[in-house]
Formats: C-alpha cells, structure tokens, sequence
C-alpha cells in the first residue's frame, strides 16, 4: 500500500503512536486530522506527499525529518501542531502553502536548503498564515519568493529579525507558461526579490524589529533594527483595507524608501516603540496616507510628508503623544486635513498649515494641549466642529481672512474650552 487514503484515521482520539512503513508515498487529506493523542510519529524517508490537513491539531513532538523525496506539503497539513520543534524543509518542495505551520506554538526553527538563500532559489511561494503563531526568532525569506502572503508571521511573538533579497543585480529565476496564442509552453525569465508585502504580515509579531537586506551571497546591506524595504517593493497593504502589516511590533525604525504608491490604513498602528518614518527621495510617488496609519505610536517624534502626497484619510497621527513636529505636503491637489488627523498629539507646539489647504475637518487638532500658536491660511474655506476642542486656554489661532473664506465655517469650529478671545482675524 503506497497511499494513505484521505479522511481514513481522522478523529482517533486514542491513537497515540505512528510509525509509517517504507511502501507509504502519500498521506491523503485529513488522514489523521484531530488526532489529538498522537504524539510520536516514525517518519519513511519515502513520502512523496503530504495531503492538506493531515496532520492537523496532532501533537508529536521535537524534530519533523522529512525525507528527501517529500515535494508536496499541503494546505494546512500541520496546522495547530503545537509541539513540533524543528521543521527541515526539502529540496523537492517549492511552494510553502497556506497555514502549512500555522499555529506551531513550538516552532522554533525551520531549515530550508542552503539554495534558498542564493539567486538559485526554488520557493517560489509562501502562502496565507504560512507561519502565523510559530516561536520562530529569526527567518530568512527564499529568493525567489515575490509575495509576502497575508498574516504570514502573525502573533509570532519571538520573531525579531527577518531578512529578505535586495534584488539590486537584475537576478531572475526561470518559469514556465502557456503561451494562449500556439498552446505552447515556454520559458520566461522573473525577477527574484519581494514585490509585495500583504496585510497583517507582521500584525502582532511585538517583538518584531528588523527587515534586514541581504545581496546575492546572503550579506547584510542594511542597517540593523530598523525595517527596510526592498527596492522591488511596490505595495504594502491594501488601500481599501485595514492592513496592519507592522502594527503592534516593536520597530524603531521605518524606512519607507522603495517603489509604494501608497501608505497603507493601519500600516503600524499601535507600534509603540516607532519613533522614526524615513520616506527617502528614490520613491516613486506616495499619493495618500490612509487613515490611521501611525495611530497610537507613541514615540513618533517627527514625520515629513512627501510633497507628492496628495489625500490624507482620518486619525493618520491620532495618539501619537511624542510627536513634536511635522510638515505637511504642499502638493497643490492636496486639500484636506481630515477627521482627528492629529487628535491626542499632546506633544505638538506648532504646525504650519501650507495654502494648499482648504478644508479642515472635525477635532483635527482636538486635545492637542501642548499647541501654542497656530495660523490658519486663507486658503481654508471649510472649517468643521471641534477642530481645536480640548486644546490649553493659551493657544493663539491667527486665521487670514480673504474674501469671506469664513463665511461657511461651521459655528461650532473651536470647541471647548476656546473662545473668540483665541482668536487673531488678519486681513490680507
């Protein structure tokens, strides 16, 4: 017998042991699923592959050897094996797929052939919560990988450093297609290195610090603790989704410098040790900065806004109580500072508004008690409720008054406890 049929032994409470015989080449799907008991398993060096689910919520412990005739790992196919120690990964696999370890609270180490780590890689995919909730420390991504799948190293609470392929040398990796037109396979040439980083890839992973860039001999190019993207990079997160790709890990350090169009909603909220975003003159372009990207990093001390921004969404700084200093895009399309964009900023003394502005939503400023003088461009012709709620009785607001660019403010705009008293009306 050479196969192990799917679903055969799923849900055997009792069964404590397995040892599989050399005729064994393939576990089906679900073949031992929930076996809860199972605690010691004898592994054939001549498995060839292993089914989606077939080991999952199963409990042997220490080291996994997998054969080397193993090519096939299937979805989900160790998921919540939470005593397993050490994962070798063999040569013949080249995709990693979605939850294969997931939820591997003893994972700590996981072996890919030496190749991985060369322009010679085979891996060409990692998929969805691939690693999500291992005891991983360090990982060092395959090459030829190009997307970092949703939740990858989620709630990995001991991951610190990972490093990935700066892909500066034009390497490639070789594939195979059809062509639509003659039905044909042929050859193509892809360029090896992270193009994309999804949503909630490193979420919760908090004492996550470093994305390390290495060359082709797998040499450090780039600081240490601090996350650096590569230059292949151009997305992280999505726009219209909460993406959380950083949020709620220890970086210190980001550096944003790469090909992104866009930083993403919740890109590091809640990362409490953030204290510094570096976007660097090579990126392309950053339009918009979605709502709430830096919410709650409370050591951000200063941040720079690209002039190419043009849109930024709600609470992108909200919370952020060391943040002392930031300059705004003076990019002529961008025209809104939007709701609570700054709320809680306790730290922040001043701000220039650039003429660019022209409408300033809700509680923008709200609570922002360090604030002591502020100009309001003629430019603003939209001035919301509760703008400056909240803010210290000393706050000096000077606003430029141009052919009636009040008029249409809203009655409600300063808040409490501020009244006209804090108020300099300037005619220009």
């Amino acid at each position: 017998m050479d196969t192990i049929s799917n679903y055969v032994f799923q849900d055997c409470d009792n069964l404590v042991e397995l040892h599989l015989s050399d005729d064994v080449k393939h576990i089906g799907e679900y073949a031992f699923d929930d076996c809860i008991s199972l605690t010691t398993l004898e592994w054939s060096d001549n498995i060839e592959t292993i089914g989606a689910y077939s080991f999952r919520n199963t409990h042997f412990t220490g080291e996994v050897a997998f054969g080397d005739n193993v090519n096939v790992i299937g979805e989900g196919a160790f998921q919540n094996a939470s005593e397993i120690t050490k994962i070798t990964i063999p040569e013949g696999v080249k995709v990693i797929n979605n939850y294969v370890f997931d939820g591997c609270s003893s994972l700590s180490e996981i072996i890919f052939p030496s190749s991985e780590s060369t322009p010679n890689s085979k891996i060409v995919t990692m998929g969805i919560a691939a690693f999500r909730g291992t005891a991983i420390s360090e990982f060092t991504i395959p090459f030829s990988v190009r997307n970092l799948q949703e939740s990858t190293f989620e709630n990995c609470e001991n991951l610190t450093s990972v490093r990935t392929y700066n892909n500066t040398e034009g390497t490639t990796r070789t594939d195979y297609v059809i062509d639509e037109e003659t039905e044909e396979i042929r050859e193509i040439q892809i360029s090896q290195g992270l193009t994309k980083i999804a949503i909630k890839v490193f979420f919760n992973a908090n004492s996550f610090k470093e994305l390390v860039l290495v060359d082709q001999n797998n040499g450090a190019t780039s600081p240490l603790n601090r996350v650096t993207l590569p230059i292949t990079i151009g997305q992280l997160g999505e726009q219209n989704t909460e993406s959380y790709v950083f949020a709620e890990t220890a970086i210190e350090v980001l550096d944003l410098t790469s090909s992104i169009r866009f930083i993403a909603p919740t890109l590091a909220k809640n990362s409490p040790l953030l204290r510094e975003v570096i976007i660097g003159p090579t990126v392309t372009g950053i339009s918009t900065i979605y709502k709430e990207a830096f919410m709650g990093c409370v050591a951000l001390e200063t941040f720079v806004m690209p002039d190419t921004v043009r849109a930024t969404n709600s609470a992108i700084f909200e919370g952020c109580t060391s943040l002392t200093s930031v300059t705004l895009s003076t990019h002529e399309s961008y025209y809104t500072l939007d709701t609570n964009m700054f709320r809680g900023c306790t730290s922040l003394t001043d701000i220039v508004i650039p003429n660019n502005i022209k409408a300033i939503k809700e509680r923008v400023f709200e609570s922002c008690t360090s604030l002591r003088t502020i100009t309001i461009p003629s430019s603003v012709i939209s001035m919301m409720s509760n703008v400056f709620n909240q803010c210290d009785l000393a706050l000096v607001i000077t606003v430029k008054v141009h052919e009636n660019n009040i008029e249409a403010w809203n009655d409600n705009w300063l808040g409490s406890p501020l009244t006209e008293a804090n108020v300099i009306y300037e005619e220009e």
